[in-house]
């Protein structure tokens, strides 16, 4: 169960890595 909760921890925080990276991206193009 430990080892499920740190997964789906990590998970949400790639996806916002992953967001913030993309906005970061768009602002240099702009």
């Amino acid at each position: 169960k430990q080892k499920n909760n740190k997964y789906l921890l990590f998970s949400k925080l790639s996806i916002r890595n992953t967001i913030f990276l993309l906005i970061l991206q768009i602002i240099l193009v702009i």
